[in-house]
């Protein structure tokens, strides 16, 4: 069995992963979050496999998360960040862990997090749409964009999370799935064209809609590759 699990922002790259074996391999991965995974699944289960933790959030959550899958019987494979500056007792802990190590900046760490989620699963697809992706991972698109003053909420459509969670940071305002996102509140919207159907209502209120002319499980990357190139203009 395999699973796939995360801490903090790693939703984002947990579920593009969980996607992309969905539409590339026909592979129906549970994406489980570290409460479910800890108190509500691993508990109740009979089975062993590999465990991919996107551990973005608190070393100790990680830790955590990482001995409850160890304790039932999973190979864990931790995507994080360096250990450098935790305190002794926690770093010795992680360290016990397969891991695939992330530059220690967030922005760098969520890109290279989504390209390690893109690669595996990649690996041994076939098919065009695959040929592209592969051809388009190679070669991330950076776009120029300009952010809106007074933003409030940033929000987001499936393919974008991991986009808009780094975003979320970055700008220190809540992100919010556009399902769930209130109507009276200056928001900035990322989507893909694929999508932005389910958010084209917003564009007549308050709310600024951008939307990724690219495939939905490339489209976050690229938009995190500008951000991290310093091409987006951060107005205040």
């Amino acid at each position: 069995m395999k699973l796939i699990s995360y801490t903090g922002k790693g939703s984002g790259v947990a579920k593009l992963m969980a996607n992309a074996l969905a539409e590339l391999k026909g592979e129906q991965v549970l994406v489980l979050s570290p409460e479910r995974a800890s108190q509500h699944f691993l508990p109740y289960i009979e089975s062993e496999g590999k465990a991919f933790i996107f551990a973005l959030g608190d070393p100790s959550d990680t830790l955590r998360l990482a001995e409850t899958f160890k304790l039932t019987g999973f190979e864990v494979l931790l995507i994080r960040p360096p250990l450098e500056g935790l305190p002794d007792p926690l770093r010795a802990k992680l360290e016990v862990y397969e891991a695939y190590e992330l530059p220690p900046d967030p922005i760098e760490a969520s890109v290279e997090a989504g390209k390690f989620a893109l690669e595996n699963v990649l690996d041994g697809s076939k098919g065009p749409r695959a040929e592209r992706l592969k051809d388009d991972l190679n070669n991330l698109c950076c776009i120029d964009l300009e952010l809106p003053e007074g933003i409030e909420l940033v929000g987001y459509t499936e393919s974008m999370e991991l986009a808009a969670l780094v975003l979320s940071d970055v700008l220190r305002i809540p992100a919010i799935h556009s399902q769930h996102l209130p109507a009276n509140k200056r928001s900035l919207i990322l989507t893909t064209s694929a999508e932005e159907v389910w958010v084209r209502r917003f564009s007549f209120g308050e709310a600024k809609v951008i939307s990724l002319p690219y495939d939905p499980l490339i489209a976050p990357l690229s938009f995190l590759v500008s951000l991290r190139s310093k091409k987006i203009v951060l107005k205040h």
